[in-house]
Protein backbone atom coordinates (compact mmCIF):
# COMPACT_ATOMS: atom_id res chain seq x y z
CA UNK A 1 0.00 0.00 0.00
CA UNK A 2 3.26 2.52 0.70
CA UNK A 3 4.66 1.66 -2.20
CA UNK A 4 0.89 2.22 -4.43
CA UNK A 5 0.63 5.58 -2.57
CA UNK A 6 4.72 6.62 -3.19
CA UNK A 7 4.13 5.72 -6.90
CA UNK A 8 0.85 7.49 -7.24
CA UNK A 9 2.52 11.12 -5.28
CA UNK A 10 5.30 10.18 -7.67
CA UNK A 11 3.09 10.11 -10.86
CA UNK A 12 1.49 13.17 -9.80
CA UNK A 13 4.90 15.26 -9.09
CA UNK A 14 6.11 14.67 -12.97
CA UNK A 15 3.07 15.27 -13.86
CA UNK A 16 2.81 18.89 -12.38
CA UNK A 17 6.62 19.29 -13.33
CA UNK A 18 5.37 18.50 -17.10
CA UNK A 19 2.74 21.27 -16.62
CA UNK A 20 4.62 23.59 -14.84
CA UNK A 21 6.82 23.95 -17.54
CA UNK A 22 4.76 24.34 -20.28
CA UNK A 23 5.28 27.16 -22.79
CA UNK A 24 3.01 30.25 -23.06
CA UNK A 25 0.15 30.03 -25.95
CA UNK A 26 1.41 31.71 -28.81
CA UNK A 27 0.14 34.97 -29.34
CA UNK A 28 -2.72 35.72 -31.58
CA UNK A 29 -1.81 38.79 -33.89
CA UNK A 30 -5.81 38.99 -34.27
CA UNK A 31 -6.53 39.47 -30.64
CA UNK A 32 -7.49 42.75 -28.82
CA UNK A 33 -4.36 43.45 -25.91
CA UNK A 34 -6.66 42.91 -23.07
CA UNK A 35 -8.03 39.26 -24.15
CA UNK A 36 -4.44 38.47 -24.60
CA UNK A 37 -3.66 39.57 -21.28
CA UNK A 38 -6.75 37.06 -19.70
CA UNK A 39 -5.17 34.92 -21.87
CA UNK A 40 -1.41 35.36 -20.68
CA UNK A 41 -3.05 35.27 -17.13
CA UNK A 42 -4.99 31.89 -16.86
CA UNK A 43 -1.87 30.62 -18.23
CA UNK A 44 0.40 32.15 -15.49
CA UNK A 45 -2.29 30.91 -12.59
CA UNK A 46 -1.88 27.52 -14.39
CA UNK A 47 1.74 27.11 -14.44
CA UNK A 48 1.99 28.38 -10.68
CA UNK A 49 -0.80 26.29 -9.52
CA UNK A 50 1.02 23.17 -10.96
CA UNK A 51 4.58 24.09 -9.48
CA UNK A 52 2.42 23.79 -5.45
CA UNK A 53 0.80 20.74 -7.04
CA UNK A 54 5.01 19.89 -7.80
CA UNK A 55 6.18 20.84 -4.85
CA UNK A 56 3.25 19.13 -2.70
CA UNK A 57 3.61 16.34 -4.30
CA UNK A 58 7.52 16.08 -3.84
CA UNK A 59 6.80 16.71 0.06
CA UNK A 60 4.67 13.63 -0.06
CA UNK A 61 7.07 11.54 -1.61
CA UNK A 62 9.56 12.04 0.26
CA UNK A 63 7.34 11.47 3.21
CA UNK A 64 6.00 8.05 1.35
CA UNK A 65 9.66 7.16 0.82
CA UNK A 66 10.35 7.38 4.32
CA UNK A 67 7.77 5.35 6.03
CA UNK A 68 8.06 2.43 3.26
CA UNK A 69 11.60 2.34 4.17
CA UNK A 70 10.19 2.07 8.18
CA UNK A 71 7.93 -0.37 7.61
CA UNK A 72 10.34 -2.54 5.11
CA UNK A 73 13.09 -2.26 8.40
CA UNK A 74 9.77 -3.14 11.00
CA UNK A 75 9.07 -5.81 8.67
CA UNK A 76 12.72 -7.22 8.69
CA UNK A 77 13.44 -7.15 12.08
CA UNK A 78 10.27 -9.37 13.00
CA UNK A 79 11.58 -11.77 10.28
CA UNK A 80 14.75 -12.36 11.95
CA UNK A 81 12.88 -12.42 15.17
CA UNK A 82 10.99 -15.29 14.35
CA UNK A 83 13.30 -17.11 12.54
CA UNK A 84 15.71 -16.64 16.02
CA UNK A 85 12.87 -18.52 17.87
CA UNK A 86 12.40 -21.16 15.43
CA UNK A 87 16.58 -21.85 15.66
CA UNK A 88 15.99 -21.74 19.00
CA UNK A 89 12.71 -23.57 19.65
CA UNK A 90 11.36 -21.06 21.52
CA UNK A 91 7.94 -19.04 20.81
CA UNK A 92 8.53 -15.76 18.66
CA UNK A 93 5.44 -13.98 20.43
CA UNK A 94 7.53 -11.94 22.70
CA UNK A 95 10.32 -11.43 21.02
CA UNK A 96 7.83 -9.34 18.07
CA UNK A 97 7.26 -5.31 18.73
CA UNK A 98 3.97 -4.02 17.01
CA UNK A 99 4.65 -1.38 14.30
CA UNK A 100 5.38 1.92 15.24
CA UNK A 101 3.73 4.99 13.74
CA UNK A 102 5.74 7.76 15.29
CA UNK A 103 9.33 7.14 14.65
CA UNK A 104 10.91 9.16 11.06
CA UNK A 105 14.48 7.13 11.98
CA UNK A 106 16.09 4.16 12.71
CA UNK A 107 16.09 4.11 16.61
CA UNK A 108 16.15 0.19 17.78
CA UNK A 109 19.13 -1.50 18.58
CA UNK A 110 21.46 -3.40 16.25
CA UNK A 111 19.85 -6.36 15.00
CA UNK A 112 21.55 -9.81 16.59
CA UNK A 113 23.34 -12.49 14.07
CA UNK A 114 20.68 -15.11 13.44
CA UNK A 115 21.36 -18.27 14.99
CA UNK A 116 23.25 -21.30 13.54
CA UNK A 117 21.07 -24.37 12.95
CA UNK A 118 23.44 -26.69 11.42
CA UNK A 119 21.74 -26.73 7.84
CA UNK A 120 24.08 -25.20 5.97
CA UNK A 121 21.65 -24.09 3.33
CA UNK A 122 19.55 -22.31 5.81
CA UNK A 123 22.04 -20.87 7.58
CA UNK A 124 23.63 -19.13 4.96
CA UNK A 125 20.33 -17.60 3.42
CA UNK A 126 19.70 -16.48 6.85
CA UNK A 127 23.05 -15.00 6.96
CA UNK A 128 22.25 -13.25 3.77
CA UNK A 129 19.18 -11.88 4.64
CA UNK A 130 20.59 -10.52 7.89
CA UNK A 131 23.44 -8.82 6.21
CA UNK A 132 21.14 -6.73 4.13
CA UNK A 133 19.16 -6.07 6.82
CA UNK A 134 21.94 -4.09 8.95
CA UNK A 135 23.91 -3.16 5.81
CA UNK A 136 26.86 -4.91 6.31
CA UNK A 137 28.86 -7.15 3.15
CA UNK A 138 28.96 -10.36 3.55
CA UNK A 139 31.74 -12.37 3.71
CA UNK A 140 33.35 -13.70 0.67
CA UNK A 141 34.02 -17.25 -0.34
CA UNK A 142 36.12 -18.69 -2.65
CA UNK A 143 38.97 -17.42 -4.67
CA UNK A 144 39.19 -14.03 -5.90
CA UNK A 145 37.36 -12.59 -9.21
CA UNK A 146 39.65 -12.77 -12.06
CA UNK A 147 40.34 -9.15 -13.31
CA UNK A 148 38.66 -8.36 -17.13
CA UNK A 149 41.32 -9.61 -19.38
CA UNK A 150 43.63 -6.87 -20.85
CA UNK A 151 42.50 -5.17 -24.17
CA UNK A 152 44.67 -4.57 -27.11
CA UNK A 153 45.67 -1.02 -27.37
CA UNK A 154 43.09 -0.68 -30.41
CA UNK A 155 40.16 -1.74 -28.04
CA UNK A 156 41.27 1.45 -25.36
CA UNK A 157 41.99 4.23 -28.42
CA UNK A 158 39.57 6.74 -27.89
CA UNK A 159 40.69 9.48 -30.67
CA UNK A 160 40.96 8.30 -34.79
CA UNK A 161 44.41 7.06 -35.76
CA UNK A 162 46.15 9.98 -37.65
CA UNK A 163 46.98 9.07 -41.36
CA UNK A 164 50.06 8.13 -42.29
CA UNK A 165 51.46 10.26 -44.83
Amino acid sequence: MLCRAWRAAHAAQQQADTEAAASPPAGDDVLPGPVADQIAARHDLWVETARRRAALAAEHTRDLHQRATRAARDFTAAALAAFAAAAAGTDPLPALQPPSRDHDEWDEPRLAPPAETGIHVIDARAAKLYATAVGLPLKRRGPAPHPPPHQPLAARRTTRPRPRS
